[in-house]
């Protein structure tokens, strides 16, 4: 069913300029005077469904307002839509102004008045037309407006895109969707803002970078809560008098430094010059041109795999790939100092935090992606950079043909550090990327189950596994005796303060993704995600608290997966690292870029 200005016909739409939801901040004057429009396109999805966190930020927009002077409300319009989640009321889309908030609010969540400026309840939020109409709608407000700007707001999927509707099989946004709305609908503005994970990418600001100065978006997941709406509506509606980057410079702050997701130690922020991106695309296209695969797989898979990564990989920061190249081979350098300056020229203001260095601000493609995702970026309408392409395109054909697994040629006792372990040396035809050691527990009927994965130093095409010492983490309920253990994966980590590890398991019943941060001062965080795989950015994260139920899955050496036991936490959660009291046996594992992999002689750390 479509209801259209609360049940008006088509004929009678342009009188809701007049009459909105009969408040007097909708009337054609004030609209004329405005300083600022803030539009939201707020697609709630799971995010709502799970966790109200669409309701939460609409209930941060009012508050936000409330702060504003009588003066600066009245040269403020907000219109929000939302839509696009299973909640009830939520399925399909709405628009609201900020007095139809209001009144929409009064009973604690949103969706269930008769306000709305338009209502559709089939449509879908991740389609083109939805989009564009909304834009199309919206520039009654824009047009007589002094500064503009738009927020997505969801999850994100860098250059797959963004806005899931999980009415509609999780359809979003592609890039060329957002490009083609914008462009169609006649809109510009001053700021396109993303409020969801991994939008900070290079193949999303290209797809954008006709229809706005600035935009604003994280080259990293981010965390549920997203970004502070009571700080971003103050922000802007108070900013009248301020140079336009001061106001995002605001918001990236508020975004970094909010207290609503303080233990989230990875968050990134950037504001960009969309009137740049054009200079860094072509600098991408002579940076690739320089590149012929048959004789850099090794310098771009090596860099890839060094370089900071985003959502396991997905994307890696732009620039600090180039430096990795440039470090393996001096030739490039020239066009590294090119590409390098073109993005610091665009990136107006940038921040992140611990574990997170080597963000840059713009992310890009990963070429170590799986082919099954390769296949899907060259499926992508709109192209980055013709020899970006040609190079992943050659990268992966060439990775995709090695059958040849790692050689070890030596594993001898030696001493790093004072510590006691073996010297590995080992070789590929292509290239080692990546080598860990594993410990394995005994499960019974001859199989073990993968306690533990921990990241090997490498020194001249020798790596050093360390003997295990014994000792491992327990999740424990309080001070009680009750404990559970994970196994865990060790994430690349550029911090010197803590170690990030992944693991899965149940988090009060859901499957989920948990990751555990080890610090050198001995405390331990742990939060949960939701198990979605990568298909896209994940939005939420949940801290372990008093009442939760948590459990560990646990790989199995015959390629199996076991629950473990179940914890229910009758107090605050404490991590005790002792002894394990039993025999762990434990290889290192070489692999290469087309993760065909090696195993060395299997150790016990029983052993003296």
């Amino acid at each position: 069913m479509k209801k259209i200005l609360r049940g008006f016909t088509v004929v009678a739409i342009f009188l809701i300029l007049f009459i909105g939801c009969g408040s007097s901040s909708s009337n054609s004057t004030e609209t004329a005077n405005n300083n600022n429009t803030l539009l939201i396109y707020k697609t709630g999805s799971d995010l709502e469904e799970n966790y109200s966190l669409a309701t939460e930020d609409l209930l941060e927009i009012l508050k936000g307002y409330d702060n504003l002077t009588l003066q600066q409300r009245t040269d403020l319009n907000i219109v929000v839509a939302f839509g696009g989640s299973r909640t009830k009321n939520w399925q399909g889309i709405k628009y609201a102004d900020i007095e139809c908030l209001k009144k929409d609010s009064q009973n604690g969540s949103f969706g269930d008045d008769s306000c709305y400026l338009y209502e559709d309840d089939t449509a879908n939020m991740g389609s083109y037309y939805t989009f564009k109409e909304f834009l199309s709608f919206s520039k009654s407000y824009t047009s007589n407006s002094k500064r503009n700007y738009l927020v997505l707001w969801n999850h994100g999927g860098a250059y797959d895109g963004i806005c899931y509707d999980s009415n509609k099989l999780w359809d979003q946004l592609s890039i060329t969707e957002l490009n083609n709305a914008l462009s169609n609908s006649g809109s510009y503005f001053d700021m396109i803002g993303m409020d969801a994970c991994l939008m900070a990418n290079i193949e999303v600001a290209n797809g954008i970078k006709d229809y706005a100065d600035y935009f604003i978006a994280s080259e990293e997941n981010e965390p549920g809560h997203g970004w502070d709406y009571e700080e971003v509506v103050y922000t802007i509606g108070s900013s009248t008098e301020e140079n336009i980057t001061t106001v995002g410079k605001n918001i990236v702050d508020s975004f970094i430094t909010s207290d609503k997701h303080k233990y989230t130690s990875h968050k990134t922020l950037s504001l960009i010059d969309l009137s740049k991106v054009e200079n860094t695309v072509n600098k991408i296209e002579s940076f690739f041109l320089q590149l012929e695969v048959e004789d850099d797989f090794l310098n771009l898979g090596g860099s890839a795999f060094e370089a900071q990564s985003y959502n396991d990989g997905q994307t890696i920061d732009l620039k600090n790939l180039s430096t990795m190249m440039k470090n393996k081979k001096s030739s490039l350098q020239y066009d590294v100092e090119l590409l390098s300056s073109a993005v610091d020229d665009m990136i107006v203001y940038n921040r992140y935090e611990v574990g997170k260095e080597d963000s840059y601000g713009i992310s890009i493609y990963n070429p170590l992606n799986s082919t099954w995702e390769f296949t899907r970026y060259k499926n992508l309408k709109s192209k980055l950079s013709d020899n970006f392409n040609s190079v992943i395109t050659d990268f992966t054909s060439k990775r995709d043909m090695d059958y040849e697994v790692p050689l070890i040629l030596s594993e001898d006792e030696c001493i790093v550090d004072n510590n006691h372990g073996h010297c590995i040396e080992s070789t590929d035809n292509l290239g080692i990327k990546d080598a860990i050691t594993a410990g394995w527990l005994p499960y019974g009927y001859g199989d073990y189950f993968l306690l533990f994965t921990q990241k090997l130093e490498n020194e001249d095409s020798t790596y050093f596994m360390p003997r295990f010492n014994d000792e491992w983490y327990y999740l424990c309920s309080g001070e009680s005796e009750e404990c559970i253990f994970p196994s865990t994966f060790e994430l690349n980590s550029r911090s010197d303060q803590f170690k990030l590890y992944e693991t899965y398991g149940k988090h009060n019943d859901e499957a989920v993704k948990f990751f555990i941060k080890t610090f050198t001062n001995g405390t331990v965080e742990m939060f949960s995600t939701p198990n979605y795989g990568d298909e896209y950015g994940i939005k939420q994260q949940r801290y372990v608290t008093k009442g939760d139920t948590i459990s560990f899955e646990f790989y199995l050496l015959s390629g199996q997966w076991v629950d473990g036991n179940t914890l229910t936490l009758n107090a605050d959660p404490s991590w005790v690292k002792t002894d394990l009291n039993a025999s762990v046996d434990y290889l290192a594992m070489i692999e290469d870029f087309n993760y065909n992999v090696s195993y060395s002689y299997m150790y016990n750390n029983s052993l003296e």
